[in-house]
């Protein structure tokens, strides 16, 4: 009999020991991976004050938030200067496409001039990102309002 308990005393306690070296470590958590799409592009124009871009963004694996920076750029007629003209941030979190507008604006009394377009960066659990709209061109005819060039103010 004092075999018997023995080893089934020791059958208990190798099973115990089993199962609670598989329960006992942390589960590393999910990589967070964030997918982003530009689904409306800047559209130019002329005598236009204002551009818009749409971009989509999932967190497609693990947790977030993420955030997206969004750098709206200018460049000139020629395709130079190219400079940073506004920047913002948009935090996604949610596991399913939420869709997010940016826009840039020309100040009172003026129409866009020349080149923008938006530039979007971020990082997730997969390294940097960087995603470029394409270019919109925007001009002005003489006498309906000022062209506003965001580098001289105006």
């Amino acid at each position: 009999m004092y075999k018997k308990t023995t080893v089934l005393l020791s059958l208990l306690v190798i099973a115990a020991l089993v199962m609670f070296a598989g329960c006992g470590g942390e589960e590393e958590p999910e990589e967070t991976i964030l997918e982003v799409t530009i689904t409306a592009h800047p559209q130019g124009g002329v005598n236009i004050q204002s551009v818009d871009c749409t971009f989509e963004g999932e967190i497609t694996s693990g947790d977030g938030p993420v955030q997206v920076t969004i750098e709206w750029w200018w460049e000139d007629e020629f395709g130079f200067n190219d400079q940073v003209v506004e920047t913002d941030y948009h935090d996604f979190t949610e596991q399913q496409p939420v869709a997010h507008t940016t826009s840039f604006f020309a100040p009172l009394g003026f129409v866009l001039l020349n080149y923008y377009w938006v530039e979007l960066s971020w990082t997730d659990d997969n390294g940097d990102h960087t995603l470029e709209s394409t270019k919109a061109f925007f001009s002005a005819t003489d006498g309906t309002r000022l062209p506003y060039n965001p580098i001289e103010g105006g």
